[in-house]
């Protein structure tokens, strides 16, 4: 009798074993039966999905995260594990990992910080300007936690579920392809990518805008440009770019009207006010012209252009109208 309760113990230790070995490796056959997939939308700025192996991290860097909003709970042995995992790879991929610990075991949440992680998650997805790629390990419960919380524009700006086993469509990969050769600066490839779609979304036609401003063809710039604010008077990104192609072109006064709507329209937009920064340092209001700048970089430490026009500004020399690093 002992040896055969030694052989059950031994057993359920073993299952147990490999049980853990099933759940810290994501990716194999029997968590992929639960597991959604990355959200297939184009002009998502919110993505979703569960926690990303390395094949997703290269999805994820293509498709221009530099964010990612992890839900895993440290508390939970296995989600903590994971979680070390993916701040390595974040890493190594050139991305941020923010944690916000949501406790939650197929769907069943527990822990009283369960509301308050979620929400602040929420702010922290809503806040962010650019793509972020929101997750927990599944997917599921606690992403639509957290997007039950984002407020209705930044909820609009959230991809849809994609139910392909992690294939993109067309429109996507080609949003990919896109953002990707826009980073590596062939701005020839993104207008022949772009310009080959019938039918563009709005996050695209500002890419264009920016690639044929990177080719100094400020009249096709205007046109994606306008397109998209004829067609949302209160896109901040299409006044962005309005406002440094009025610049380039030398229309200071015309410059200033599209970057003073682009803050109104979003107070945390470093773009905008590094632009705006430039039109008064322009127009010799120096004070007003640091203090926008300043808050540039408050935004954005890492905007090496406000930077730049404040140093230009400090030794009171000429400064070239930069475009955003986008």
């Amino acid at each position: 009798m002992m040896r055969n309760l030694g052989i059950a113990v031994v057993m359920l230790c073993f299952a147990a074993v490999v049980g853990l070995l099933v759940i810290v490796t994501p990716d194999n056959a029997l968590v992929r039966l639960f597991r959604t997939s990355i959200t297939d939308t184009a002009d998502a700025r919110i993505i979703t999905g569960p926690y990303p192996v390395e094949k997703d991290f290269r999805i994820l860097q293509a498709a221009g995260i530099r964010k990612i909003i992890s839900l895993l709970n440290p508390a939970i042995y296995y989600e903590d594990v994971l979680l070390q995992k993916e701040k390595q790879l974040a890493l190594n991929y050139g991305m941020e990992v923010v944690n916000y610990p949501m406790g939650s075991i197929l769907g069943q949440k527990f822990g009283s910080a369960y509301e308050g992680s979620a929400a602040a998650a929420a702010r922290e997805a809503a806040g962010t300007g650019s793509k972020v790629y929101l997750h927990c390990y599944l997917g599921v419960h606690r992403v639509q936690a957290v997007l039950d919380r984002l407020p209705k524009e930044a909820s609009e700006a959230a991809g849809t579920y994609n139910q392909r086993q992690g294939e993109r469509n067309t429109t996507a990969l080609t949003s990919d392809a896109a953002d990707s050769a826009y980073r590596s600066g062939d701005y020839d490839n993104v207008i022949a990518l772009l310009t080959s779609q019938q039918t563009l979304s709005p996050d695209q036609r500002i890419l264009l805008g920016w690639a044929y401003f990177r080719k100094n063809d400020m009249a096709n710039a205007r046109r994606s440009f306008q397109e998209v604010s004829h067609q949302d008077d209160r896109h901040e990104g299409a006044s962005v770019g309005l406002g440094y192609v009025a610049l380039r072109e030398g229309n200071i006064r015309i410059a200033e009207r599209h970057f003073l709507t682009a803050t109104a329209i979003r107070s945390d937009d470093g773009e905008a006010w590094s632009g705006l920064g430039l039109v008064h340092f322009r127009l010799g209001q120096h004070t007003l012209a640091k203090a926008e700048l300043n808050r540039a970089l408050e935004l954005n430490p890492d905007a090496a252009e406000s930077r730049e026009i404040l140093a230009k500004l400090t030794g009171r020399g000429s400064a070239t109208p930069p475009a955003p690093a986008r």
